[in-house]
């Protein structure tokens, strides 16, 4: 029987009555494999999982090696933080060490002193001598006049030399008072010129002298200053030596 479709009714009815035909019309209208499209749909999700999971695997060892490179920096700073500590016990050793050989050479360059005494000061000193022991009872003595306390004996007995006998230029008594250093400083000048001082107030002819192997500048002008004779390399420097002399009655 012939179907007449007069109104877009007619077409509706006739389809919704004949299933077959609807589907066929549906092929006609939308060509399109729907098991394969869904199929493709599917391995894109599933493509998309995947490179999900690898992003999220990527980011984990990320988060590892952070860690790693954090606990690595961790034991740098642990490693710098030692070694700027070792750094600065060397730099301490090497200053002790400085100081010891500073030491040593000072002692070295003393006993030259000690021991060569005579043809140093000879020049100035007639039939020189160690005075220490002669100087040290007259200190003692003088302690108990109160003319010198304690404290002031003892600075004396702490120095380098005493070394007495008749000066070559004033035929007067003298004893050099000598502090050794090998650079010699302006503490030395100021000690060598108070021990000279201490041994004047009781009456001796005291002349002090500085020996240093180098000299800080400002140390020998207060040397000259203060009229410290000045000695290096085992010679005394004789312009020094008479500005260092004490001055005789009737000196001008």
């Amino acid at each position: 029987m012939a179907l007449a479709i007069e109104t877009f009714e007619d077409l509706v009815y006739i389809i919704e009555t004949h299933p077959e035909w609807r589907r066929q019309l549906k092929r006609a209208l939308f060509d399109i494999d729907i098991e394969a499209t869904l199929a493709g749909l599917q391995k894109t999700v599933a493509d998309l999982v995947d490179m999900q999971r690898q992003l999220l695997e990527v980011q984990s060892r990320q988060a590892e090696d952070i860690h790693v490179l954090k606990t690595d920096m961790s034991q740098v700073k642990a490693d710098i933080a030692s070694l700027k500590g070792d750094v600065g016990t060397l730099k301490g050793s090497v200053e002790i060490l400085k100081g010891d050989v500073g030491n040593l050479k000072g002692k070295a360059y003393e006993q030259e002193y000690r021991l060569k005494a005579n043809g140093i000061f000879g020049r100035f000193i007639r039939r020189g001598k160690d005075r220490m022991d002669d100087v040290a009872d007259q200190l003692h003595e003088a302690v108990t006049a109160g003319q010198v306390s304690e404290a002031e004996l003892e600075q004396v007995l702490a120095v380098d030399l005493l070394w007495g006998g008749k000066s070559r230029q004033t035929e007067a008594d003298v004893t050099a008072v000598l502090e050794t250093s090998w650079r010699a400083e302006m503490k030395d000048v100021e000690r060598a010129y108070r021990r000279a001082e201490i041994l004047r107030r009781i009456g001796l002819q005291a002349v002090p002298v500085v020996a240093g192997m180098e000299w800080d500048g400002q140390a020998l002008m207060q040397a000259q200053a203060l009229g410290v004779a000045i000695a290096s390399n085992g010679q005394v420097n004789f312009d020094s030596w008479r500005a260092a002399l004490p001055m005789q009655p009737g000196q001008d």
